[in-house]
């Protein structure tokens, strides 16, 4: 016999491989080899060899290709014959590690004689080899016990009786109390099967497959743990506890049986075992891949004596506690891991909070000090109701319990259920530090700042969080709702920032800094009515140097949405700012004689001071504001102080501005009194603190890193900036940037470096853009042929005077006279070229329906064009005839040339006379080649669900869309893509054409949605739209000409040969993707809606080959579809 070849000798590595999946399609491919039967005595003894393996891969592979083997060949060899060859292969009896592998080899060659079901006759023998092999290897009792449970299991009553009973007997005729680990294991794994037996043979408690333990019998069960062999004591107490399950008594076994076991002996081992066991007990699972231990027992297992436990021993030094911190830890992961897809009730979850927080006055989080914010966990759990009964109590705890909620119980709650949580925490004037940074924390939780590889990509919030912040401030200030309402779109933003700003100043607990903070809100709504560039950048910056994160998110925010209205003056103020030494920006740079001199306040100055002081009260006359900033009354001092005691400076120059006119007494008579509030008495109190504050050198310290921080926070500002301004003024950015960088580096510091080079590059880059892409004030017209006659659709350029220098797209003048004239002819044209002599062509009837009844060059207003047209009931014709000719208009072009442009043209006047006509050219351009990337990743996530069913976003799009900048518009439309199906007759950017209208188009989509078959439109909405900023929903007169589009789109599809696969189209669908990444909002269009704009639709065709036909040609030849403004302010005036 030749040897096996190398195929088969790879076959066995490739049943040991580690990956399961793997491992079991490898089983089935080599026991259907056919070289497998030709040289079976060899794949036998290699089979039982591997056994034996140090590696557990490699046993379960070897043991379940055993098992096909001797169910297909079994009758070949006798069970004689198998252990003789076992013999050779697994020595057993070694002293060894060899020894334990053997005897595990032996184990497993057992059982799969077992599961073969060929060697029912020899299971006496099997199972007498087993027993032999846990005399000598105690570490198989478990496995053999459990081997020879299934074993009886799938038994008769009757084989049991005969060939099994007698061998197992003698071990379970014990009572109870004096059985072994084994012999109760066996009872208890026997007794759904074979009770009536084990009952009537051995009078064992048993009852209904049941069974019963009385109390009395709870010690002996304890002492059967503790004697039991360490591979024994999780199958038994597991076992134990289904049985607590069965009688309805789980609680009780568990405190009572396992608890106690757990806990018995010296502390420090004890405790070790209890932590151990219990994590041992969460990560057991039964044959059926489930969690051994249910969702209802977990609410057992964690409880007092469990929470009291792991507060008392995490943190304990002594080394016998060595490790119990990880075991605690790796147990709350255990917890956490099941209760997260555990279905409970929130009373459930409200219990299990009440229980970490009564013991040892709460704060369970962080008196464990584990790596899982378990608690925290617990709370993220709630929602609604559940959830604000807990803020309630948390409301009278210590600020530990409400800090909870800056997990992901805030963040995951909708818009009204936020809402109210912040109103709550805000209303209830709770002004500590901790609240005050627990509110600072679940604003920022709305913002997110994004920046990659150090340059600006977005500041990303929902319109649902902006509204609930502006809610917040609403329902805290009567003023805010009237904000809310009347406010300007444009500036939103800065109205959420005062709003903002208005809910930290009633929750901030340092009085000047509240202070501050009303301040802030009210110059932000100054700046929202009339805004003003150098103030808002002085404001944001000093907002920016607060330390709470919270301030970062919300000035980049703002500033990113305002830049528009930021020249570069105000932004060179940032450079200026981060130039300056650190005196300088905490405002202590002022010359040392001139802090007791002062300038007298000029006419002018009173004027314009009274002013503002005036409108502070109009508009903050329903605010309470405390007198924060009466001036401190002077007060007795003490003038016999020491002269010859060293003095600091600058102490004492804070010391004396800190006191006020009492630093002065040496001007009054020094018996004259002078008596403070306890109002003027705290604040001066306040005012000495903080100057001695200042002066000490760990706060000099900490200073410097607030400053560095802030630096730092400035140079990401002016990124925001760079990245989106207008492009004329970067040369002078990067001069100046150079010239900081210089600054710092003369100066010892480096660590701003990074950076500075960030910005310089990302100057380069935009520059060599701008020089790489000249922007040309020519209009670069977009030009098509139709039967002759040319016509222009693009922007046209309209020049007037400097600083209104225009380039805007026009449309043309209304007409008041319409006629389908050139669509008769166009359409007699192609009858008359294309039909045969005597034929008659479809088309003819089509022309004399149209024919206009009282003149050829004017159609009444009250007929519709194009009468018998349809967009939906229309029939679809046999074939296209315009499929060969040149310059068919496109929807696109259609609309371009007759639809109103009024609107945009005014919208892009006001673009280009806010950032100049090049910050405009870059505008438009980012925002088409942004549009063009995101319908192509549309279009390759939709092919991927037709073709797998399913939409899946790879790390390569997310990278992808991070660098082109569509992020927000693919996270906006990826929760949406995924709840569309898929679908056999979808169909993806193509082209069609309306077979009687003559005009072409491209759609996005067709896909199924609500059941039907739809033409589906991706529309992208950048921050500047209107849009962007509307609460309400959009409807469909909110899209300008998107709707006709699709009605005209499905009208051309429906009329189509090429579409003659699919059912006629009769829905409609405009998906607004937002570039802020909120969730895509899908406006429906029913057959009624599409029917309407295919009216409207009409109506624009007809008008369209008006103009064609009507408009007399400029010297090129072409027919100008451009709109010039002075012409329609001429015709006005006529």
């Amino acid at each position: 016999m030749h040897r096996p070849s190398e195929s088969l000798m790879n076959e066995f590595y490739n049943i040991a491989e580690c990956n399961t999946e793997k491992r079991l399609s490898a089983v089935a491919n080599f026991v259907q080899t056919e070289e497998v039967e030709e040289h079976k005595d060899y794949v036998l003894g290699r089979l039982i060899a591997g056994l034996g393996s140090s590696r557990a891969a490699s046993r379960h592979g070897f043991s379940t290709a055993l098992v096909f083997m001797l169910k297909k060949y079994g009758a070949d060899f006798s069970l004689d014959e198998l252990f003789s060859i076992a013999n050779k292969k697994l020595d057993s009896k070694s002293s060894s590690m060899e020894g334990s592998k053997g005897a595990i080899g032996w184990h497993l060659l057992c059982t799969s004689c077992f599961l073969s079901g060929n060697y029912l006759e020899e299971t006496e023998k099997l199972i007498q080899k087993q027993l032999r092999l846990v005399s000598d290897h105690a570490f198989l009792r478990a496995a053999v016990c459990d081997s020879i449970v299934r074993l009886c299991n799938e038994q008769t009553e009757e084989f049991f009786c005969e060939h099994i009973l007698p061998i197992i007997g003698a071990g379970l005729a014990k009572p109870i109390e004096e059985q072994t680990a084994e012999g109760l294991l066996m009872i208890i794994g026997l007794k759904s099967k074979f009770s009536k037996i084990l009952r009537k043979k051995f009078n064992l408690p048993l009852k209904k497959n049941r069974l019963l333990l009385e109390e009395s019998q709870y010690p002996s069960l304890i002492q059967i743990l503790k004697d039991a062999d360490k591979c024994l004591k999780l199958p038994l107490i597991l076992a134990l506890m289904r049985i607590g399950q069965e009688n309805n008594k789980f609680v009780r076994y568990y405190r009572n049986i396992v608890e106690e076991y757990a806990m018995h002996g010296d502390e420090s081992k004890a405790i070790i075992r209890y932590f151990d066991l219990l994590n041992q007990i969460l990560l057991a699972v039964g044959t059926d891949g489930k969690p051994q231990v249910s969702d209802e027992q977990l609410f057992s297992i964690f409880n007092e004596t469990l929470v009291k436990s792991m507060r008392k021993y995490s943190h304990r030094s002594d080394p016998n506690y060595r490790g119990v911190h990880l075991l605690i830890g790796s147990l709350l992961e255990r917890f956490e891991e099941r209760l997260s897809v555990a279905n409970l009730e929130q009373g459930q979850l409200l219990d299990l909070i009440a229980l970490v927080d009564r013991i040892d006055h709460g704060d369970f989080d962080t008196k464990v000090g584990c790596r899982v914010k378990f608690s925290e966990f617990l709370v993220g759990k709630l929602e609604g109701e559940a959830l604000m009964t807990f803020i309630d109590k948390a409301l009278t705890q210590e600020p530990w319990s409400l800090r909870r909620l800056e997990g992901s119980a805030f963040s995951k709650q909708d818009a009204d259920t936020k809402t109210a949580i912040l109103t709550k925490i805000v209303e209830s004037k709770r002004s500590s530090e901790h609240d005050f940074n627990i509110v600072c924390s679940l604003i920022d939780q709305c913002f997110v700042v994004k920046f990659r590889r150090f340059h600006f990509m977005n500041v990303v919030v929902s319109e649902s969080d902006i509204n609930m912040l502006l809610s917040v401030a609403a329902n805290i200030s009567s003023k805010f709702g009237k904000y809310k309402t009347d406010m300007i779109t444009e500036f939103r933003p800065v109205f959420t920032f005062a709003a903002i700003m208005k809910i930290l100043s009633l929750v901030c607990p340092e009085r000047s800094d509240k202070q501050q903070y009303i301040v802030d809100s009210k110059e932000a709504r100054r700046c929202a009515k009339e805004f003003d560039g150098s103030i808002f950048v002085d404001l944001l910056m000093s907002v920016l140097i607060r330390k709470n994160r919270v301030h970062r998110a919300i000035v980049f925010y703002v500033f990113n949405a305002m830049i528009s209205r930021i020249g570069a003056i105000e932004a060179g103020h940032i450079i200026r700012t981060i130039g300056k030494s650190d005196k300088q920006i905490a405002g202590d740079d002022e010359e040392e004689e001139s802090d007791d001199d002062f300038e007298p306040i000029t006419e002018a100055e009173l004027e314009d001071l009274k002013r503002k002081q005036e409108m502070d009260v109009k508009e903050d006359d329903d605010e309470d504001i405390d007198d924060d900033i009466d001036s401190v009354s002077s007060d007795d001092s003490d003038e016999d102080s020491e002269k010859d005691d060293e003095v600091d400076v600058k102490l004492t120059k804070d010391v004396q501005k800190a006191l006020g006119d009492a630093s002065f007494l040496d001007e009054h008579d020094e018996n004259e009194d002078y008596e403070m509030s306890d109002n003027e008495m705290a604040k001066l109190d306040e005012a000495l603190a903080e100057a001695f504050r200042k002066n000490s050198s760990k706060e000099k310290r900490l200073q410097q890193e607030e400053f560095r921080v802030f630096r730092g926070k400035c140079l990401d500002m002016l990124n925001i900036y760079l990245t989106k301004a207008n492009s004329d003024s970067l040369e002078i950015f990067a001069e100046q940037l150079k010239q900081l960088n210089e600054q710092f580096l003369k100066n010892g510091i480096k660590e701003f470096k990074i950076k500075i080079d960030a910005l310089l590059q990302l100057i380069k880059e935009r520059s060599k853009k701008e020089k790489k892409e000249p922007i040309s004030m020519t209009a670069s017209a977009l030009r098509r042929v139709v039967y002759g006659t040319r016509f222009e659709t693009s922007i046209a350029n309209v020049l007037h005077s400097f600083p209104n220098s225009l380039y805007q797209l026009v449309p043309p003048k209304e007409e008041r006279k319409e006629t389908t004239l050139a669509y008769k002819r166009i359409v007699r044209r192609w009858v008359d070229r294309d039909k045969a002599e005597g034929e008659v062509s479809e088309f003819e009837t089509e022309v004399c329906d149209i024919e206009p009844t009282n003149s050829e060059n004017q159609l009444k207003s009250e007929k519709r064009p194009f009468k018998g047209v349809l967009s939906i009931d229309i029939e679809r014709s046999a074939n296209n005839p315009w499929k060969d000719m040149l310059g068919i208009p496109s929807v696109s072009t259609i609309e371009g040339c007759v639809g109103e442009k009024r609107a945009l043209y005014l919208w892009q006047e006001n673009l280009i006379a806010n950032m100049g006509y090049p910050g405009f050219k870059e505008v438009t351009q980012e925002r088409k080649s942004s549009g063009i990337l995101f319908h192509s990743i549309i279009e390759k996530l939709l092919a991927e669900l037709k073709e797998t069913g399913k939409v899946t976003a790879s790390d390569e799009i997310h990278e992808k869309c991070e660098e082109k900048k569509v992020s927000g518009y693919f996270e906006s439309a990826l929760s949406f893509l995924k709840t569309l199906k898929s679908h056999d007759q979808m169909c993806l950017e193509q082209s069609t054409v309306s077979i009687p209208l003559c005009y072409r188009g491209r759609f996005d989509a067709i896909v199924e949605y609500e059941g039907s078959l739809t033409v589906m439109d991706w529309k992208t909405v950048s921050g500047l739209s209107v849009k962007s900023h509307k609460n309400a929903k959009q409807t469909l007169k909110d899209l300008y000409a998107n709707p006709g589009q699709i009605a005209a789109y499905v009208a051309a599809i429906n009329s189509d040969p090429n579409f003659s696969r699919l059912p006629k189209i009769c829905q409609g669908a405009i998906v607004l993707c937002y570039e802020d990444g909120r969730e895509a909002e899908v406006v429906g269009m029913t057959e009624k809606d599409i029917q309407e704009y295919f009216e409207l639709w009409l109506d624009k065709v007809n008008r369209f080959w008006w103009e064609v036909e009507n408009r007399r040609p400029n010297n090129t030849g072409e027919i100008s579809f451009v709109y010039d403004p002075r012409e329609e302010d001429s015709s006005r005036k006529e």
